[in-house]
């Protein structure tokens, strides 16, 4: 997923770099190959980033209170977006050659958020799909369980009267044929 999410988020740079539109974007006008590089590495980490600790890692923290795993949350996500977004602006200038403008500086903060928002919901549904198969999974395993049960409770329910049956049937056969005793 993070791979795909790289590939969709560097498309509008890829689309401009080669040329492949009738329409250019004015944003990455100037933009070559390295910078293209640069983008799907940065996306590629930072969705990797996002869903793991979203999907994954944050999950390990259940046993802790509901304020602290919320603080958790929130920082540690703010942590990501803040610390990817400045080490992408560290790294640019040196790959490009070119300083970041204040109008690629204000972009990258809005595409940065607004790709994190994305991939905040992404693992968080597949969080509660993993938490629902998990669910479904402990509750079929608690119906065999009461089967079992069901099943054990039957059986000694029919092994008292077998039993009990078994001494009648003896009882009357000492009592009338006392010869075959």
């Amino acid at each position: 997923i993070a791979s795909i999410f790289a590939i969709l988020a560097s498309l509008p740079m890829t689309i401009s770099l080669f040329k492949t539109a009738p329409f250019s974007f004015e944003i990455f006008k100037g933009a070559d190959f390295k910078e293209l590089v640069l983008n799907l590495l940065f996306f590629f980490f930072f969705a990797w980033l996002v869903m793991q600790f979203n999907a994954n890692w944050g999950h390990a923290f259940k046993e802790r209170s509901m304020a602290f795993k919320i603080g958790l949350f929130i920082l540690v996500n703010i942590g990501i977006l803040v610390g990817t977004v400045s080490l992408y602006k560290l790294v640019a200038p040196y790959f490009t050659g070119e300083a970041i403008s204040e109008r690629e500086n204000d972009f990258l903060n809005f595409i940065f958020t607004i790709h994190f928002i994305i991939l905040f919901f992404i693992s968080r549904i597949l969080r509660l799909q993993v938490y629902q198969r998990v669910n479904q999974l402990e509750n079929e395993r608690l119906k065999q369980e009461v089967l079992r049960n069901e099943l054990t409770a039957l059986k000694n329910q029919i092994n008292p009267h077998f039993l009990f049956n078994s001494l009648n049937s003896l009882n009357f056969l000492v009592r009338e044929n006392k010869e075959a005793t």
